[in-house]
């Protein structure tokens, strides 16, 4: 799966579409941890036949919490949510991440 210290390409795009799955869940809900918002991504992703090979992966027991494509996913989560909080909305406030303070999977 991980190449040297780099994703193939198309585990990269698994993995963006991922974050932006979590992002997007944090909008409308609120997690106890990262890994619980994960685990709802991978939850409802299984039921909408997402071909994404990590969902796919997460979901049948291929891989878990621990693996590296894991932690790959939540250094760009950070990185997305950072970026994020820079960006001003048009109303002028910046938009950043969820309130609720989240614990690491």
């Amino acid at each position: 799966m991980i190449e040297g210290e780099h994703l193939s390409g198309p585990l990269t795009m698994a993995s963006l579409a991922i974050v932006d799955w979590m992002i997007t869940m944090m909008d409308s809900q609120e997690f106890d941890s990262l890994g619980e918002c994960l685990r709802s991504v991978v939850i409802e992703q299984s039921q909408a036949g997402s071909k994404n090979p990590i969902i796919i992966g997460l979901a049948n027991g291929m891989i878990d919490l621990s693996d590296p494509i894991i932690h790959w996913i939540m250094l760009l989560l950070d990185q997305r949510m950072r970026s994020l909080a820079e960006v001003p909305l048009e109303n002028g406030s910046p938009r950043g991440p969820p309130k609720a303070e989240l614990i690491p999977c």
